[in-house]
């Protein structure tokens, strides 16, 4: 894991915080990121 990417949030208190447009785009993006994948819409 040397070249490893690695993420964390304190998006909300809950899970109901990601079921927002905001929250799905937060978790999105972060996997692309941690994916090095921008070609993913």
């Amino acid at each position: 894991l040397n070249d490893g990417r690695f993420f964390y949030t304190e998006l909300g208190h809950d899970v109901r915080s990601l079921d927002t447009p905001f929250g799905r785009r937060h978790i999105l993006g972060a996997i692309r990121w941690a994916a090095r994948r921008d070609d993913v819409p």
